[in-house]
Order: structure tokens, then C-alpha cells, then sequence
């Protein structure tokens, strides 16, 4: 019943997405998907979900006979709430400017840990400031192809929640010895561990359609600087200085009947590298990089919707304070978030 329960809270909370889409009558009323701010909406973080059985995750530095490392949900949600996004009366953005305001929210049930119904997540509350000038749009429009240009400035508060020490030999777990394991073989506190960093980030975006209007293709750079002031108790552990790319290939459809465009599926590669002291993390190179292949389907009867399979490697977990673990690992669930339909 609590997974019932996560999933419609899911789907609730991600109303926010296909509320311009919804709004119109037909496909000849919805605003055009090939401008600055709808391309920003499209190619933006999305929300995904996957449950037992399409969960796999490979922990190299684990004995292989630890179950933590299968999963009964892994979830990654983050609504978005858009300003500046305003059309005209021929459905042109009436700014140069977005603002997303946005809080994304991490989340793992683990097989063997009651989380009644959830132990530890993260969160990452923030927001970006998007920029396009129109001198950066050439000609990207369905018919005569192009590009397209943006920038962007970001401020995240990374946290998870807890309040105990951060480090695992100097933690107790009061009261519940049954649970010590988990710290079992760790440096840090996985348990209930306070882990907190802020960071601001910057990236340039850049768009492309082919002129016959039936590829797009996307580009994303960003570099990621955090910084804790006095709180120095993570160095080592986390790198002050990440730097990802993200490349989107998008296969459009065009409906025979009414002459429309719509997004059918795309494929997405992204990399990361973390800079700086990372002494405290064993394993030398294959600690700094994280690399993803996506691949999602726009699910039929749905504007907002997909089917999405992923498979990849993390070098450092991102997730909650589990710095130290890196593994491979293979999903397969749902996503939902803006697509390119007009």
C-alpha cells in the first residue's frame, strides 16, 4: 500500500509540468516547443521512479552477499515552479529570462531496512536564472532548422536531514543494536549522519534543430562549486569543483492527420567529473567520474509521461551521506516532465 501511496504522491506532485500543455484545446493551441523557454522546460531535470524488480545495483567495494544494495523503490522527484514564462497572443515568450525555483528530492527504500516509509533522503532545495538574447536564436524552427543559445546561474542547499555525528566510529545507534551493521566497514555514519553542503552552479545550453524539423539535439555543460565555510569535516570526501555534460538525441513524430509534431523518444549520455581532495575515498580515478546512458519513450495517451531504461556507473553515491560507495547499477521505471509537442 505505501508504494501505492509514493506513487500517486508522485504523480500529484509533478501537475505542475503538463499544466501549460493541458490548458490548451488542441495541438494548434499549445505553445511552440521550439524556443527558449519551452526548449529550458524540456530538456530540464525530470522526475523518475522505479520499483522491485527493475532496480539493480552493483556495489563494488561490498561483499556481493550485502542485500542493502537491492532497492524496493529508488526515486528521484523535483517539481518545478516556472516564472517569466508568459506567451503573447502568438504564442512567443514575451521574456528573455526564466526563473525555476525547483526542490529535488531523493529517495531509496532498501530491502532490508524498515524506512516506515522512509529512513534518509536527500534534498536539494534551489533554483536557476535562465538567459537567452534573440540575437542567440538562428532559424531554430521547424521548417528551416537552426540554433539556439542559453545560459544559466543556479544556487543549491544540499542536505539530508539528520542530525547525528558524521562520522561512523564516533556514532551510536541507541537502542537498536540489530541495526549496527550498517555502519559495519564504513567511515562514515550511514546510519543517521548529518551531511550538509551548498553549492552554486553555471551552465550554457545549446539547442539544434535539423531543418526537417524531425531531429533535435541538445548540449549542456555545468560546473558545480561547493562551499561549507567552516564545516570541513566532508573534505575528502566530496570535491569542491564537479564539472557534467549532458547530451540529448530526440526523435520526433509527425502525425499524418493533423500535420503536428511531437516528441516519440530520445537517448541521453551524461558524464561528471568531481576535481579536488578526495583522499579520503580509495579507488584513485575511478572515484571522480559518474557516467549515465539513458534511453526514454513517450508512453501513448500522454503529453507528460515516458518509459525510461538507464544504465551507468557512479564512482561516489550522491545519495544521503554514502560518499564512500561506488557501483554500477541498472533502472527501469517511469519519468515524467515536459516534452516537445506543438
Amino acid at each position: 500500500m505505501k508504494y501505492l501511496f509514493f506513487l500517486i504522491s508522485f504523480l500529484i506532485s509533478q501537475s505542475t509540468f503538463g499544466q501549460s500543455i493541458l490548458d490548451g484545446n488542441s495541438f494548434s493551441e499549445r505553445p511552440r516547443t521550439d524556443n527558449f523557454v519551452n526548449l529550458t522546460k524540456v530538456f530540464s531535470d525530470k522526475s523518475h521512479v522505479s520499483f522491485i524488480g527493475a532496480n539493480y545495483y552493483n556495489y563494488l567495494d561490498k561483499d556481493p552477499a550485502d542485500k542493502d544494495s537491492s532497492f524496493v523503490l529508488d526515486a528521484h522527484i523535483t517539481p518545478n515552479y516556472y516564472f517569466g514564462d508568459q506567451v503573447d497572443e502568438n504564442n512567443i515568450n514575451k521574456h528573455n529570462w526564466l526563473l525555476d525555483i525547483n526542490v529535488k528530492i531523493d529517495i531509496r527504500i532498501l530491502k532490508t531496512q524498515f524506512s516506515g516509509p522512509i529512513r534518509t533522503a536527500s534534498f536539494k532545495p534551489g533554483g536557476r536564472l535562465h538567459y537567452s538574447h534573440p540575437s542567440w536564436s538562428q532559424g531554430n524552427d521547424d521548417s528551416t532548422g537552426g540554433f539556439l543559445h542559453s545560459v544559466y546561474a543556479g544556487f543549491y542547499h544540499f542536505s539530508n536531514g539528520q542530525d547525528g555525528i558524521a562520522f561512523a566510529d564516533q556514532a551510536i545507534i541507541v537502542d537498536n543494536d540489530s541495526l549496527a551493521y550498517i555502519n559495519e566497514g564504513h567511515k562514515l555514519n550511514v546510519y543517521n549522519g548529518s551531511f550538509s553542503t551548498n553549492y552554486v552552479d553555471l551552465g550554457y545550453n545549446l539547442f539544434y534543430c535539423h531543418p526537417d524539423g524531425l531531429q533535435k539535439f541538445h548540449f549542456n555543460t555545468n560546473f558545480e562549486l561547493h562551499y561549507r565555510g567552516n564545516n570541513t569535516e566532508f573534505d575528502g570526501f566530496v570535491s569542491r569543483f564537479n564539472h557534467s555534460m549532458e547530451f540529448n538525441y530526440l526523435d520526433m513524430h509527425r502525425s499524418r492527420s493533423r500535420g503536428t509534431l511531437s516528441e516519440s523518444w530520445r537517448s541521453s549520455l551524461r558524464t561528471n567529473f568531481r576535481y579536488g581532495n578526495l583522499d579520503n575515498l580509495e579507488g584513485g580515478l575511478s572515484r571522480r567520474f559518474d557516467v549515465t546512458l539513458l534511453y526514454s519513450h513517450k508512453l501513448p495517451y500522454t503529453t507528460t509521461v515516458s518509459g525510461f531504461i538507464s544504465l551507468g556507473y557512479r564512482g561516489s553515491d550522491h545519495y544521503n551521506i554514502y560518499l564512500e560507495d561506488r557501483f554500477v547499477f541498472a533502472k527501469a521505471g517511469l519519468s515524467i516532465g515536459d516534452f516537445i509537442n506543438y
